[in-house]
């Protein structure tokens, strides 16, 4: 699922949908996920949310990274993500390359909020309201192919699961319901 929410957002971005093509993060310093370690002590509602929003920026500064590079090095963004995901990321990144695209600009993150949390479970869902109005999307020729339309600011419902004491997204879908930006 992440993989075809960031095709279809990089290649058209047209609905806000750019998880890829426009979900460039602002400048963090890189960190290893692992220094995101949930245990026994931090499992709390609050702990989890704040571990989530760690990972997240940290996976949309190597999503920027990777990107701006054309696609390469998409590897790196492995350890982010569920099994799952990553597959899906990696057929994304293999069919942007083929044809010639990648991104330009930073993308921010304004805000990121708790939706659900299931502690037990070791499961969040939250809004992250992205700022895109920096980011182009630039074809081989460095030609500017973003779409007019495509909003500046977008709401993602990224999903996130503890699995061997990391917080890894296992979704970065987009919420069609009222914006929290």
């Amino acid at each position: 699922m992440i993989g075809r929410v960031r095709l279809a957002a990089a290649l058209a971005l047209t609905v806000g949908a750019c998880v890829l093509a426009g979900c460039t993060p602002e400048t963090v310093p890189t960190q290893s996920p692992q220094e995101t370690s949930v245990t026994q002590e931090t499992l709390n509602e609050q702990g989890l949310v704040r571990s989530a929003e760690a990972t997240y920026r940290r996976y949309l500064n190597d999503l920027e990274v990777v990107s701006e590079a054309g696609n390469e090095g998409y590897s790196r963004l492995r350890s982010y993500l569920s099994t799952a995901a990553y597959e899906e990321e990696s057929k994304s990144f293999e069919q942007l390359s083929a044809r010639g695209l990648h991104t330009t600009g930073a993308t921010k993150l304004i805000k990121f909020q708790q939706q659900s949390a299931n502690l037990r479970d070791g499961k969040l869902t939250a809004y992250a309201c992205i700022d895109l109005s920096d980011v182009r999307l630039v074809n081989e020729a460095g030609k500017d192919v973003t779409p007019k339309s495509r909003p500046g600011r977008q709401t993602f419902l990224p999903s996130f699961a503890v699995r061997n004491r990391r917080v890894i997204l296992m979704e970065n879908g987009t919420w069609a319901g009222d914006s929290i930006c």
